[in-house]
């Protein structure tokens, strides 16, 4: 099941890229181990009405300056290479984060 793997893979690389970017952060650390990965049905935004297909839930944990924080991100692959970051969320700064409106949610 090497195509599972992937998926982790992928979950940990998009959250590390964007945790980094969101929070201003470098040299975290992904606990692989501690990631989880479901598939959610498709989606659309509920002000644009853009569809989501593929859209993948991951949670897992990080570790920056020796501490432990959690994350969960929500993205939408749309091929290989692109995808849309729909929800990510981490205690590292709850105020902070990327929460698009989802037509699941209302």
């Amino acid at each position: 099941s090497r195509g599972l793997g992937d998926v982790y893979k992928r979950q940990a690389t998009i959250a590390e890229k964007h945790i980094k970017e969101i929070y201003s952060i470098d040299n975290l650390k992904m606990d692989l181990k501690s990631i989880k990965v479901t598939q959610f049905p498709d989606d659309k935004n509920a002000e644009t009405g853009e569809e989501y297909k593929n859209v993948y839930n991951g949670t897992g944990d990080f570790t920056w300056q020796d501490k432990r924080y959690n994350f969960s991100l929500i993205y939408s692959k749309k091929d290989a290479t692109n995808y849309t970051v729909l929800y990510l969320y981490s205690n590292l700064d709850p105020n902070k984060g990327v929460d698009t409106p989802l037509e699941s949610d209302q």
